[in-house]
């Protein structure tokens, strides 16, 4: 399963969630940025170069902005709708300690 790591370190809105998760799906450039695009686009398997099995990980080393820890929740509940429905991706966020890469 490929693993898509996410560094949160500079997102203040949920646009930039949005630009380093399509950019690290290879999401074409004319890629709508809301979530019934971004379930289409996994779903349907080849808009995006990434195609699944494919896992997103986002890891943090401290506390997020507020609209952006809401809209980690959100892609969070759309991963796992996602898995549900049968399709082979997964989500997480992993708050880092200095030591981890």
């Amino acid at each position: 399963m490929k693993v898509l790591r996410l560094h949160p370190s500079e997102w203040l809105t949920e646009e930039d969630v949005f630009d380093a998760l399509l950019t690290a799906l290879q999401a074409p450039k004319w890629h709508a940025k809301d979530l019934d695009a971004l379930w289409e686009s996994i779903t349907e398997n080849k808009t995006n170069g990434v195609r699944t099995p494919f896992r997103v990980v986002i890891v943090t080393r401290g506390l997020l902005p507020y609209e952006v820890e809401n809209f980690v929740a959100r892609l969070d509940n759309l991963f796992f709708e996602l898995n549900s429905n049968g399709v082979d991706v997964e989500f997480s966020v992993r708050r880092a300690t200095e030591s981890t890469p």
